[in-house]
């Protein structure tokens, strides 16, 4: 089975390659279930291999590799540690393929230790795939302590990922609570970011509590357009 996996994942995907045309043009690895299957068995018996694989196909431009490698990064978390896991994902060279990676890792170790997981993202080099990974880490965390992860919000100095944390958090909480998320929206320090977040959290607020959300609204000095936007929400209802 190892042999078998080994060689028929890279021999399935030149003999899509050939069907398909130029690397950047492959049909989804979803479309073909005998290449995701060689993957997920060259990535429980290999992983370094299967890592090696994914990266190959990624500087060939294979645009499915970003997905392949969460598949990998599954494997690595069934069968180590987080910390292990941890350590692959962070070795990957940087790029999507390693944002796609941390994010998933993110996501088992915020299940299980969301400061812990926290202090790993923090200890990465700053990237979109330790912004993202901290937005999974706090929505996870909102969503089974909002207390503590608020309270670890506090504790944060101003910077990325504090703003990361903070549309993590308030994306998942602002179904519990609009109006306090909002407030907490408001101290992003990255203008594109917080108005995005904002402009979600007031959705929400327009969709539970109309009459709230408009005054809200109508104090906000948030720019017309942005305020179309979440005024759009509530006539959709």
């Amino acid at each position: 089975m190892e042999l078998f996996s080994q060689f028929s994942l890279p021999l399935l995907c030149q003999m899509r390659r050939a069907e398909y045309g130029q690397a950047g043009n492959f049909p989804s690895i979803e479309k073909f279930p005998g290449c995701k299957a060689c993957l997920y068995g060259l990535a429980n018996t290999d992983t370094q291999l299967a890592t090696q694989f994914v990266l190959s196909r990624g500087e060939m431009g294979d645009k499915q590799a970003d997905d392949m490698i969460k598949l990998v990064a599954k494997s690595v978390l069934r069968s180590g540690s987080l910390e292990e896991a941890a350590r692959w994902s962070a070795a990957l060279p940087k790029g999507e393929i390693q944002d796609d990676a941390v994010r998933e890792v993110a996501r088992d170790y915020a299940q299980n230790d969301p400061a812990k997981a926290l202090a790993w993202l923090e200890s990465m080099p700053a990237s979109y795939g330790q912004s993202r990974g901290t937005e999974v880490v706090f929505s996870t965390w909102a969503s089974r302590d909002a207390e503590a992860a608020a309270s670890k919000i506090d504790q944060m100095k101003t910077s990325p990922v504090r703003d990361s944390a903070v549309r993590g958090y308030t994306w998942r909480n602002a179904y519990k609570d609009p109006s306090a998320s909002i407030n907490l929206a408001n101290t992003i320090s990255n203008p594109k970011m917080r108005n995005e977040t904002l402009v979600r959290c007031g959705r929400i607020y327009m969709q539970r509590d109309r009459e709230a959300a408009s005054r809200w609204l109508s104090n906000s000095n948030l720019a017309p357009e942005l305020q179309k936007r979440i005024q759009a929400s509530a006539k959709r209802r």
